[in-house]
């Protein structure tokens, strides 16, 4: 946990401890608003970290893009709720919870999210 703090202080983006195992950060306009990431232990024996944000509202990527995106990716990938709303996120596994594993997943996410949400902004035809 020490570790997630110090790289979270080192890239100066608010953050936030959010509780035991789980934090949030934002990081400033991508794709034109705030990025809102979730960070959390997760699975058995909190053996993964979950990285994850939410990219856009529903009806505005259609499943189809979502698939075609995914296959393009690497570590993270684009996930729908019931209600629509569209996803990225990565999962660490603990032992790579280290300066140089959180700056690959945060950059991955980013870098998946920004035209994605800018794809989701583009008027439509």
């Amino acid at each position: 946990m020490n570790a997630i703090e110090s790289y979270l202080a080192s890239i100066g983006a608010a953050w936030r401890r959010a509780g035991p195992g789980a934090w949030g950060l934002t990081l400033a306009d991508v794709g034109g608003w705030p990025l809102d990431v979730g960070l959390a232990f997760t699975g058995p024996g909190a053996a993964l970290l979950r990285v994850q944000a939410e990219v856009c509202g529903p009806g505005r990527l259609g499943a189809d893009e979502l698939l075609h995106r995914n296959r393009t990716l690497a570590l993270v990938r684009f996930a729908q709720t019931r209600a629509g709303v569209v996803w990225l996120q990565a999962d660490l596994p603990a032992a790579a919870v280290d300066a140089a594993g959180l700056d690959l997943a945060l950059g991955l996410l980013v870098a998946a999210a920004e035209p994605a949400r800018v794809a989701a902004m583009a008027p439509p035809g």
